[in-house]
């Protein structure tokens, strides 16, 4: 059984650090680094005290509460170390010499001094630290020196090396801050924990966490008054800060590039720009507060920069739980949620969030809870069964460890658990009686049990948690013997209440060692590339014609990225063996095969097959027959039409195009910008909306953009994708019935309209942003939903004429498993996405 990796983490930090290996000792007024480091024998700095560690020491700095004048670098500090501060407070300032002063007119003096580091400058007048507004604009002119104030100072440059420091008033009790930084780390270092140690006045950060330094655990520190920060941490680290307090800096904290910082109790106030500032990476903020006052910005969260030789754009994400926004007085700065962030909050937090008030970029992305529920499918009563989920990733599956609870009904009862180590995930009621594996066709038989099951697979948890009811052990047995959805094995548990009111779990063991784990499973499946995928799909589909659009799509692909296939040899045969026009749209949509070969008995199908939309005498007939009054018809016969016009040159392919294209618009085209699948009923199908979206897209790439009729066809894609774009699922899905999320996430539909969104970016019909996001989402949906053999599809909606009942869209069945429609989808979306990809590396 599999240790989830945050569980694993801290057992390990456990058994590192129970049993120290020994004791080193570090006070300032007795000890030397010559010393040995025993209490006896202490060394004077923590830097020496850490370069004589080895793993699992202690370093216990003394006398309790002393002002240490130096830097603690743990560069080096082995894996384990704990370093107890005792209350210590690392100082970056030196005290000046009373003696040194030279004495000026009107109660000013004067002393030279070495140049500082950075260039920064912080006099400490009476144990406070004086910046002269520098921190807040470090360009800011020194006033001249007749204008000080008593305390204030102005600093001079006498050469590259000197300069003077002049002060008006009192000499007697002054500091001259001259140090960088208070704790500072860089290269690798893993599993530190540092207790009870303040770090001010420094030049740059109080705590200043650089390079690969994971697993780093601060509890009850002090960051203040340093020029910079309070606590920052850079690069790929890693750090958990527990009772953390951060005032008077610059920023309190300022945690950039791929950092991941994790604030528990906290408290950041009288900053003097932001109190809390995150530039990428991840981070959390738990039961903490946030002043939040005119002066400075209470939190700001934007993308920033990755570190290394590939330096690239780091989003940023966030979790905030309890964490509370004073407001002691004044009108407050607004919260801002700046580009390519991603922020999670609680009910909490965001009823105090509405009080400070906040700006979110058009990138970002707020939700104002740490989990978000959500439709799956319906119970036997046509009633939503709906999931939460919450935790690290919210939608797709990532590296997280996921955990699917079915005895948790409530999210907030796990709101505790949430963090960016986990996803947790359930249903809002209990488990259904029902049998497992389902059996019967989805999801017009047993509904609720085909539900369940199919989410199960697509989510691919780690570990499953059922109660031990009739209910919950139907699915712990199913679970021990079948991969869900066909996807992966998952770990089961079942869950019993104690008698303290507690739970106790048991681990169930699998009794399928031949099948992959669902985690890995499918991670491989987003991991694949379009290339992947596509070579995949291409060994079991695509491979047969007999007329339809659905075998002439796949062939399409593998002619156009020259994949073995025999498409003219079939195409040919097909001729030979029914020359007869087509009888249905399906195979109106068939003659599309011939588009890829430029050769005259080719031609003469198309323009023989486009014909049909005009009558004997060769005029326009009102639309091309057999249309069925259904909206696929867009896709069956526009493209034939425009395609007619190209080869031949002929306007009234073109004219004709757009008549038929709006005939069918009369007829389907709703309010909303969505299809009918037919008039029938208002039922916007899935598959019926991805067919205009994809037919239009091939429509326009055969016709001219000088024709009138270009800007029409533009117009009328863009604005039916805008509509579509209000109905893409979290998980990048369309649906069966469009505009009913607790209807089945459709394989072909989000094929097609994914394809229409990537083709729009490309051709600048559509800004890249937000619609890239909305495309990739699309891909990783669709890649999930297809197995690793490249022939197990996940919901393909079956065969589907227009229909009398919204039910019986719901009704129609979803196909687990092979299914030739959907692998053409499927084989389209991977050629258009290696396409994609391929010119973005041009």
């Amino acid at each position: 059984m599999m240790i989830p990796r945050f569980l694993l983490f801290t057992l390990l930090l456990t058994v590192a650090t129970l049993s120290p290996a020994k004791d080193l000792f570090v006070n300032i007024e007795t000890g030397d680094d010559a010393n040995d480091g025993s209490i006896e024998k202490p060394f004077a700095t923590g830097t020496r005290a850490v370069k004589a560690a080895e793993s699992g020491d202690r370093i216990v700095l003394l006398p309790k509460k002393a002002v240490y004048y130096q830097t603690l670098d743990l560069r080096g500090c082995p894996t384990g170390v704990i370093i107890e501060g005792n209350g210590v407070t690392l100082s970056g300032a030196e005290p000046l010499d009373q003696f040194a002063w030279e004495k000026l007119e009107n109660d000013l003096h004067r002393i030279r001094l070495p140049r500082t580091a950075l260039d920064r400058h912080l006099l400490i007048v009476n144990g406070s630290a004086e910046g002269m507004g520098r921190q807040a604009d470090p360009d800011k002119e020194f006033p001249n020196a007749q204008d000080l104030e008593p305390g204030e100072f102005r600093w001079e440059l006498i050469d590259q090396k000197e300069g003077w420091l002049t002060v008006k008033g009192d000499t007697s009790n002054l500091q001259w801050v001259t140090r960088v930084n208070g704790l500072q780390t860089s290269g690798e270092i893993r599993n530190v924990k540092i207790f009870n140690l303040n770090a001010r006045h420094f030049l740059n950060d109080g705590f200043n966490i650089h390079g690969d330094a994971r697993g780093l655990q601060f509890f009850n520190i002090t960051g203040y008054e340093n020029f910079d920060e309070g606590f920052s941490a850079h690069d790929t680290c890693e750090c958990w800060i527990t009772e953390g307090t951060f005032y008077g800096n610059q920023n309190g904290i300022a945690d950039v590039n791929l950092a991941e910082t994790y604030y528990d109790k906290c408290y950041f106030h009288e900053n003097i720009v932001y109190e809390v500032l995150f530039l990428g990476g991840r981070h959390s903020i738990d039961s903490s507060t946030i002043l939040c006052s005119s002066d400075s910005i209470p939190l700001s969260i934007r993308e920033g920069i990755s570190t290394g030789e590939t330096r690239t754009v780091a989003p940023a994400h966030l979790v905030m739980r309890n964490v509370g926004f004073a407001t002691p007085g004044g009108k407050p700065n607004k919260v801002r949620f700046g580009e390519g962030s991603s922020i999670f909050i609680d009910r909490k937090t965001n009823e105090r969030l509405e009080e400070v008030g906040y700006d979110v970029h058009d990138s970002a992305t707020l939700s104002a809870d740490l989990f978000y529920t959500y439709p799956i499918g319906r119970d036997a009563d046509n009633k939503p069964i709906v999931a939460w989920t919450g935790g690290a990733t919210m939608s797709g599956r990532g590296d997280s460890y996921r955990i699917v609870h079915f005895g948790k009904f409530n999210p907030e009862e796990v709101s505790e658990k949430l963090n960016p180590e986990n996803d947790w995930m359930g249903l809002t009621t209990p488990l259904p009686s029902a049998t497992y594996p389902p059996e019967g066709k989805a999801y017009s038989e047993n509904s609720a049990a085909h539900a369940i099951w199919r989410w199960l697979g697509i989510m691919a948890p780690d570990a499953v948690f059922v109660p031990e009811t009739p209910e919950g052990l139907a699915l712990s047995q199913a679970l021990q013997e079948n991969p869900p959805a066909e996807v992966g094995m998952v770990d089961v548990f079942t869950v019993k209440e104690n008698e303290a009111g507690g739970l106790n779990s048991t681990p169930l063991s699998h009794k399928r060692e031949d099948v992959e784990s669902a985690r890995t499973e499918m991670l491989n499946r987003i991991e694949r590339s379009p290339e992947e995928l596509l070579e995949a799909l291409a060994a079991n589909y695509g491979n047969h014609f007999s007329g339809s659009y659905i075998e002439a799509l796949a062939l399409m692909v593998k002619i156009d990225q020259q994949v073995a296939n025999n498409g003219k040899e079939l195409a040919e045969k097909f001729l030979t063996d029914s020359p007869s026009l087509p009888n249905n749209p399906g195979a109106i949509a068939g003659t599309l095969l011939y588009t890829r070969f430029d050769e005259d008995w080719a031609k003469d199908r198309i323009l023989a097959v486009a014909d049909m939309a005009f009558d004997e005498n060769g005029d326009p007939l009102e639309c091309m027959p057999i249309h069925q009054e259904m909206s696929d018809s867009v896709f069956m016969v526009c493209p034939i039409l425009a395609y007619a016009g190209k080869i031949s040159g002929e306007k009234k392919y073109y004219e004709q195009c757009i008549r038929h294209l709006k005939f069918m618009q009369n007829m389907c085209l709703r309010e909303d910008g969505l299809y009918r699948h037919s008039p029938l009923d208002e039922a916007a199908w899935g598959r019926g909306n991805g067919f205009p979206a994809f037919g239009l897209t091939l429509t326009l790439g055969w016709f001219p953009e000088e024709e009138p009729g270009h800007d029409y066809l533009v117009e009328s894609l863009t604005a039916h994708l805008e509509a579509l774009s209000n109905h893409q699922d979290r998980h990048g899905m369309w649906h069966q019935v469009i505009d009913h999320p607790d209807s089945y996430a459709e394989f072909t539909s989000t094929c097609m309209i994914t394809y229409a969104i990537s083709n729009a970016i490309e051709k600048g019909y559509l800004p890249t942003q937000p619609w890239a996001s909305r495309m990739t989402t699309g891909w990783s949906g669709i890649k999930s939903r297809i197995g690793m053999d490249g022939l197990t599809l996940h919901d393909v909606c079956t065969g589907t004429g227009k229909q009398k009942t919204l039910e019986d869209y719901y009704d129609r069945e979803a196909i687990l498993g092979k299914d030739s429609r959907g692998g053409a989808m499927a084989l389209l979306l991977a050629s258009r996405m290696l396409d994609w990809y391929s010119r973005a590396k041009e």
